[in-house]
């Protein structure tokens, strides 16, 4: 019976170990929270997001709910955006931490005038504004702004964050005492297995449902068989708190093989310069196809992120024949609910090897590489993929009347690509009075083109900087936005504010720039919100425009110089 009693409370002995304790390290009685009531999160710390991780808690509420400040500080920075965080406001704390208050509709009186000033004086929408020191000073449980739905927000929800001033790293402010109901467990959903054959070539993928009984998940049967010495895990698992149906981001996740600690992650800080090497640690294949998010167990070797400790063998572990090795999985969030995973790994005797690849070119990810010829010219720098690339690369001639190069295939867009990396193209029958309006094309599998702009280089060919692979060409953009009315009629003396669609028929990425548009009546510049997400721009009616007659101007370009003008006249 003691044995038994030992042989179950090793792990847990063994997971106090390892696991840092953040006890102590941050004041859990300085920040309050920034809105009334109990909090309830549609979003956690850490949460696995598209190309990165979530830096803060996203607080749950409607249109307008006034926010609070955290704590006592002043106004260190607000930033105004169609994308992005859209309406943010940083302020800085006397204790050596800035909180970060995102997708507002909404500021203070006197914050709301500042900034209107500062955008009428720049005749912009999009401001950066970082107001003299003293200037706004505030006290813990001051009404500041209200919450909103701007930027890329699909929902009115607070977006909060607390980082460390120095550093500007981001902390799970769950960790700094504020209070979120919490008595529900993580959920396990799906295991995944990587079968590594010899020379660390991947052999077979599986994905294995798993089961909850007895308190713990399992596998059916309790033990699976893989077909190679060497194995690698992943595990989807999402957080769960009471009163809410989100499926939120964990806090910790550790592997144990035969009791013995081999991984350990934990989301307690963020540095905003590794947050895309999310794509090595989860899953970036499944992700993409089913968008279906695994956090891998094992660590790819490109993998920058300094969330793990104590990983051994990078957290892939061996077995020898006629042996059976028990795992366990341990799944945590903040408030220490726990989500636990067992099952027995054993060798089956049919061994399998890795499939010889198909590819044209081996890079390697920690040495740069290039592909050269005489349509194209590619360079990747070093550490561009976490793990060596088995690149395929074809190329097939032009395919319609706006593509004025090859179409070049560059691998599949299920591989992930850390960060940019030139190609060059050769221009076919493209006409030199065309030439301004050519650019690198990115065309994704559903026919949709992104517009990488470039710069024409001696050689004759256009260069532009890309991070993702698949299907480049040269295309062409002479067609200006369009401006769609929304909400413009002859008569506006009713309404509180007018509103507009605004597109482009090719997306941007890069260093492309998206739509500017300038907007006047009677001549003068009027502040019109950009709401990326929808397309929409809008005008709200101010005192400086008085009753009568008036004329509305509106211009919008993107970023290939193509203008579109829209003029109406109206009466107020």
């Amino acid at each position: 019976m003691l044995i038994r009693l030992l042989s179950l409370l090793l792990p847990l002995l063994l997971l106090a170990f390892v696991v840092p304790s953040t006890e102590g390290i941050y004041p859990k009685d300085f920040f309050a929270a920034p809105v009334s009531g109990p909090l309830r999160l549609s979003g956690t710390f850490g949460e696995l997001r598209p190309d990165h991780f979530h830096s803060g808690i996203d607080i749950k509420g409607g249109l307008g709910v006034p926010i609070y400040a955290a704590g006592d500080g002043e106004v260190y920075c607000i930033k105004i955006n169609p994308g992005g965080y859209g309406s943010v406001m940083y302020l800085r704390h006397p204790n050596g931490y800035t909180t970060l208050y995102a997708h507002l509709s909404g500021f203070s009186p006197e914050l709301a005038k500042y900034i209107e000033d500062k955008q009428y004086a720049a005749q912009q929408f999009a401001v950066e504004l970082y107001p003299e020191t003293g200037r706004f000073p505030v006290k813990k449980g001051q009404l500041i702004a209200k919450m909103g739905n701007t930027g890329h927000s699909f929902g009115p929800h607070l977006h909060f964050e607390i980082r460390e001033t120095a550093t500007d790293r981001s902390i799970n402010p769950l960790l700094f005492g504020l209070q979120v109901l919490d008595n529900t467990p993580p959920r396990v959903h799906e295991l995944k297995i990587y079968q590594i054959a010899e020379n660390n070539q991947l052999a077979e993928t599986r994905r294995v449902p798993l089961l909850f009984k007895n308190t713990q998940y399992g596998v059916t049967g309790d033990t699976l068989k893989v077909k190679t010495k060497q194995v690698g895990l992943a595990i989807k698992a999402y957080d769960h708190m009471d009163g809410v149906n989100n499926w939120n981001g964990i806090y910790t996740l550790d592997l144990l093989v035969d009791d013995k600690p081999v991984y350990h992650f934990a989301v307690e800080k963020l540095d905003f310069s590794e947050t895309r090497y999310i794509n090595a640690h989860v899953d970036y294949e499944e992700r993409v196809s089913r968008n279906s998010y695994f956090h891998r167990c094992f660590l790819l070797p490109g993998n920058g992120l300094s969330m793990y400790n104590q990983v051994l063998e990078n957290g892939k572990f061996n077995i020898a024949e006629k042996q059976t090795r028990k795992v366990n999985i341990v799944v945590k969030d903040v408030a220490g609910n726990t989500a636990r995973t067992q099952f027995w790994v054993k060798l089956d005797t049919a061994l399998v090897k890795a499939t010889a690849r198909q590819y044209n070119y081996l890079l390697p990810y920690n040495l740069p590489s290039a592909i050269q010829t005489s349509d194209v010219k590619i360079h990747f720098p070093e550490k561009i993929f976490y793990e060596d690339c088995y690149l395929q690369y074809s190329v097939v001639p032009e395919r319609s009347a706006n593509v004025f190069s090859k179409v070049h295939i560059l691998h599949n867009t299920r591989t992930p690509v850390h960060s940019f990396y030139s190609i060059a193209l050769k221009p076919i029958k493209l006409p030199d009075s065309l030439r301004h309006k050519a650019f690198v094309a990115y065309c994704n599998s559903n026919g949709r083109v992104t517009n990488y702009g470039g710069k024409w280089q001696a050689d004759g060919s256009l260069k532009a900087d890309v991070r993702t692979l698949g299907e480049f060409c040269i295309k062409i953009d002479t067609v200006p936005p369009t401006i769609t009315p929304e909400r413009f009629t002859p008569v506006l003396s009713k309404v509180n504010s007018i509103s507009f669609r605004i597109n482009d028929n090719f997306g941007n990425a890069g260093s492309m720039p998206g739509l500017t548009y300038r907007a006047e009546i009677d001549g003068q510049w009027v502040l019109m919100d950009y709401d990326e997400k929808y397309d929409r721009i809008t005008y709200r009616f101010t005192p400086r425009v008085t009753p009568g007659a008036h004329v509305f101007h509106l211009e919008v370009s993107d970023g290939m110089g193509n203008k579109r003008i829209w003029e109406k006249n109206f009466t107020r």
